[in-house]
């Protein structure tokens, strides 16, 4: 009878550390397959966002004022590059000076450019750029604005 509870302690703990090992590996994958550079912009500048093999569908940017800006979703008819490259190319590069995204002011849609406050941005790509981070599969990281 010992040896057998042994040996289900031993599973339950072996079942435990490969979960915490499967979390720690695919959070580290997240984050070192999705990346924003550089981390300092100005209006003459270029982003180049390096894609994960396997991406969301979807990029917005967050302003400094909180404001989201969606800049590639075949859902609202605004695409940085065609629709079917977004999940075939391995980086996509955005003008600072040029790139515009859609926002909705007093409930009606407007098409804007970006960057135009100095500060913070958060790049986020998401399969659902309407519901909270940690229920939809995506990436963020932030750029500063000068």
């Amino acid at each position: 009878m010992k040896t057998c509870s042994h040996f289900i302690l031993f599973l339950v703990l072996l079942s435990s550390l490969v979960g915490c090992t499967d979390k720690a590996i695919s959070k580290q994958d997240k984050q070192t397959s999705f990346s924003v550079q550089p981390k300092r912009v100005s209006v003459q500048d270029t982003l180049i966002i390096t894609l994960p093999k396997s991406r969301p569908s979807k990029l917005s940017i967050r302003s400094p004022e909180g404001t989201f800006y969606i800049v590639h979703s075949k859902d609202d008819d605004i695409a940085l590059l065609a629709y079917d490259q977004l999940q075939s190319v391995n980086s996509i590069k955005i003008s600072v000076s040029k790139v515009e995204g859609l926002v909705w002011i007093d409930g009606k849609k407007r098409r804007e450019g970006v960057f135009k406050k100095q500060g913070e941005y958060l790049i986020y790509m998401a399969d659902d750029l309407e519901t909270e981070p940690e229920n939809t599969f995506h990436f963020m990281q932030s750029v500063v604005f000068q």
